[in-house]
């Protein structure tokens, strides 16, 4: 449950839908940015997190609104994966991503992994239709598992 919970924490860090629509009736969404980012140039670990921020705001959009958090989850850890890969290809790094996570999730969505992975990962939260996915994609989560488990040995 902890890295579930902690990678959605992470995913909405700054990002929040206000109680109160607009003046026009529509749904307001602030996302904060660290002002440090701003003053610095090109900061791959701010390029990583106002991404990270965009893909989160998703979730307040009326194509997000019926489905649910596991849905939403899988979709936008395949997204992050890919904003973070296309940084890392044009020169930009970050420690932190790319010397301990990127390798194996860029392979994981490379190998189209990402899905079960992320049912995986919120398996621990006990959502029933999280469950009812890993229940139906036993083949693809079982695929997953054996690749996970053969790149951990590598």
């Amino acid at each position: 449950m902890d890295a579930a919970t902690r990678m959605w924490t992470l995913l909405f860090e700054g990002v929040r839908k206000r109680l109160e629509p607009s003046a026009e009736g529509k749904d307001q969404i602030d996302v904060q940015i660290d002002p440090s980012i701003s003053k610095q140039p090109f900061d791959p670990k701010g390029a990583i997190y106002m991404s990270m921020s965009i893909v989160a705001s998703n979730r307040f959009i009326d194509e997000w609104k019926d489905k649910s958090d596991a849905e939403f989850f899988a979709w936008a850890l395949g997204d992050v994966v890919a904003i973070v890969s296309e940084l890392k290809a044009g020169g930009r790094q970050d420690p932190f991503w790319d010397r301990c996570l990127l390798a194996y999730f860029e392979e994981a969505r490379k190998e189209a992994h990402i899905e079960a992975l992320a049912y995986d990962i919120r398996r621990s939260l006990g959502e029933p239709g999280a469950l009812k996915w890993l229940d139906e994609h036993r083949d693809a989560v079982d695929r997953f598992r054996a690749w996970s488990n053969e790149w951990a040995a590598r």
